[in-house]
């Protein structure tokens, strides 16, 4: 048995929790155009595109913000049921994008881009999710050394050196509309209302505290 492994020691366990209403949407999208000559499909598709940026770019959303996710094309067929054959009916060229957009007009920018794009789902997140974890994990080392100390004082002992310490987060993200494809036509009639909740984000630790001596 090693030196560590000999040492007298407390393990304690810290919690921490902290929230904040979402501040930013995420809107997961495709911009599609098909047609029989593949040519005709990409200059399409390139028009389309162009339009959603000059339209976006009236909400002040920087370019930063709009990434593409992926690009490419694909043929389209149909199935004849008597020939019991697929006949090529053309091709489809499809950007796949995430478009963040502050979260008080998201709804409108929403339905002002549902003519141009498949709308797949929409995320409600924190933009400094990264700070709220951190302050979680202050907490919750904060909890552990609180708990550390009121135990030591039970027991008579008094805490040393840290040990061994680790800590993992768990965030939870407040339910959010799940729009489809279909959705893009119900919402060029109105905007949708996108309730924001709150984002929780958990963080716990665990420290092992070297046990010094009895309390004298």
């Amino acid at each position: 048995m090693n030196d560590h492994d000999s040492r007298k020691q407390l393990v304690i366990y810290g919690e921490g929790k902290v929230s904040a209403e979402p501040d930013v949407t995420d809107v997961y999208c495709s911009v599609q155009a098909e047609n029989p000559l593949i040519t005709t499909a990409v200059r399409l598709q390139s028009e389309k595109m162009q339009a959603l940026l000059a339209r976006l770019s009236t909400f002040e959303i920087p370019s930063k913000d709009i990434i593409t996710l992926g690009y490419g094309w694909n043929e389209r067929n149909d199935y004849n049921q008597e020939t019991r054959e697929h006949v090529f009916k053309g091709w489809a060229v499809t950007q796949r994008l995430r478009i963040r957009a502050p979260l008080p007009p998201s709804s409108l920018i929403i339905q002002r881009i549902a003519d141009l794009v498949k709308v797949e789902r929409v995320n409600l997140v924190v933009k400094d999710a990264d700070n709220l974890r951190e302050l979680a994990s202050q907490l919750a080392i904060f909890d552990a050394q609180q708990k550390g100390l009121r135990r030591a004082e039970q027991l008579g002992v008094t805490l040393g050196h840290v040990l061994y310490f680790v800590e993992s987060y768990q965030g939870t993200m407040p339910p959010v509309p799940m729009i489809r494809t279909r959705g893009a036509v119900a919402m060029a009639q109105g905007a949708p209302e996108l309730p924001p909740g709150e984002t929780e984000i958990q963080a716990a630790v665990t420290v092992v505290f070297e046990i010094e001596s009895p309390l004298s």
